[in-house]
């Protein structure tokens, strides 16, 4: 049995091997996981606190993720300089979600990878706490959501999110296509196309997406799904 957040990954894997596993696309089992906390817990979050999350991507163990990636340090860093920017021309409220936990150790690496992308720049980095899914609450409580390849990206579509997938890395891709996606690097068009997405709501900004079902399949009850594979 193989699982992925949408069809993308279903059909990608069929084109690659000869002899497919069970594949079905359920979306994510964390984000499902941190909705039903919050519905637990009674955490509601009624007003929007953040005009943009960005999210932490830092890579700091010798490109070990992606190591035939060239420039990939800089292109993340290039997305986290070019949203600093944006917010402090456009004063906008800015959330930058770490990649750590609260309390892991690597945090401060994480800190010194964008202290060497940013050239001087001042940030902070809100680190979560992931067993309160802060992280997922650090989305919930943005308008939109900007980086480069982070799975959260994905996530953030159960959360009926705005999303701004900056194209910049090779060898990821985000099969949806529209007003999501930017493949230029260049800040005039990253600001114009943020502006652009800032200014709509939710049900005008899916009518500029395309294949989006592609990327997380936000149809189904995922821990239900689960659950009843597992009985």
């Amino acid at each position: 049995n193989y699982f992925t957040f949408g069809d993308y990954e279903v059909e990608l894997i069929k084109k690659n091997q000869n002899k497919s596993p069970r594949l079905k696309s359920i979306g994510s089992i964390n984000a499902a996981t941190a909705k039903e906390y919050f519905k637990i817990n009674k955490i509601s979050f009624d007003e929007k606190t953040y005009d943009i999350c960005l999210l932490s991507e830092a890579h700091y163990f010798l490109n070990t993720e992606y190591p035939d990636v060239p420039d990939i340090s800089e292109n993340i860093g290039l997305v986290a300089k070019y949203t600093h920017q944006f917010c402090k021309k456009n004063r906008k409220k800015l959330i930058f979600s770490g990649r750590n936990d609260i309390n892991a150790l690597n945090k401060n690496v994480e800190k010194i990878f964008y202290e060497n992308q940013l050239k001087g720049q001042k940030f902070e980095i809100s680190f979560p706490n992931r067993k309160k899914f802060e992280n997922f609450q650090n989305v919930i409580k943005s308008d939109l959501i900007i980086a480069s390849h982070s799975t959260m990206l994905k996530e953030a579509i159960a959360f009926k999110k705005k999303i701004l997938w900056c194209n910049w890395v090779d060898q990821t891709e985000f099969p949806a296509t529209g007003i999501c996606k930017l493949d230029s690097k260049n800040y005039e068009n990253f600001e114009i196309r943020v502006k652009k997405l800032l200014e709509m709501n939710y049900d005008e900004y899916l009518s500029e997406v395309k294949k989006y079902d592609l990327a997380y399949n936000s149809k189904i009850d995922t821990l239900k799904f689960i659950r009843d594979e597992l009985k």
